[in-house]
């Protein structure tokens, strides 16, 4: 077990992907929620699933983690659903992790892959598994 998996996150983070491309569906994106974090409290973009709230829902132990969206995020989930986050409630994302050169050092990261998921037969998937 990562050792980060130890501490309970509100954020999701790449340890929480297990290695896995993990399909999630929007359910919907504050512009700007307060984000507490080691550089002071920010107001950052960031995306709620539906799985995530029904998990929460379920199981009130389980946080509803949510993503802070990053520019490179953002941009690729715009290609698949069009500017306006509005639009974004109901479609379906594929997140993946990933390690990046970031300030200097390797970071485990989130990225969105750059299609739409879809099933065995080509078929845009409906509901995440």
């Amino acid at each position: 077990m990562n050792y980060r998996n130890l501490f309970a996150k509100e954020y999701l983070a790449a340890e929480d992907l297990d290695g896995k491309d993990v399909v999630l569906t929007i359910s919907r994106v504050v512009a700007y929620e307060e984000v507490h974090g080691s550089e002071g409290n920010r107001l950052l973009p960031v995306v709620y699933f539906a799985e995530m709230e029904a998990r929460h829902a379920a199981d009130a132990s389980k946080p509803s983690k949510r993503l802070i969206l990053n520019i490179t995020n953002a941009r690729t989930i715009a290609r698949q659903h069009g500017r306006e986050t509005d639009g974004w409630a109901g479609k379906q994302v594929t997140l993946y992790p990933v390690t990046e050169d970031a300030w200097g050092e390797q970071t485990d990261c989130i990225r969105i892959r750059g299609y739409v998921p879809v099933d065995r037969t080509g078929r845009r998937v409906r509901r995440a598994r």
